[in-house]
């Protein structure tokens, strides 16, 4: 994962433009179906920045996490945007479940200011 974007968030001021935030993950990881919808400035970022980067990008429309990442799980990164106030939309990329209503429904309880979507990989 390239952090450098990310940090470049961090230099400016301010960042008035819509960004999806990519934490966790790299564009090259999503599903094919995730990487056609992106249409704003997409920034890559560990989850320890998430805070001062959503501080100078308020116009965060998305964030996209994987279910697990190699240092966090989606439970922690929701709990975080619970802190940051965060009001966007948060997309889980997951492997294929038998019931991924479960985890919408615990990730919902941590952050429910929050719009929620798994979407489930079809092959792993």
């Amino acid at each position: 994962m390239d952090e450098s974007a990310a940090l470049s968030l961090l230099e400016r001021h301010l960042v008035l433009e819509p960004v999806t935030l990519l934490v966790g993950t790299d564009v090259r990881d999503l599903p094919e179906s995730v990487q056609m919808r992106l249409t704003h400035r997409v920034e890559s970022l560990p989850l320890a920045l998430i805070h001062a980067v959503l501080a100078r990008a308020p116009e965060t429309k998305e964030i996209i996490s994987p279910l697990f990442a190699d240092s966090f799980d989606a439970t922690e990164l929701a709990y975080e945007l619970f802190r940051a106030e965060f009001r966007g939309a948060l997309t889980i990329v997951a492997p294929k479940m038998p019931q991924p209503d479960l985890i919408l429904q615990e990730l919902r309880s941590i952050c429910p200011h929050v719009t929620l979507a798994l979407v489930c990989r079809t092959t792993h």
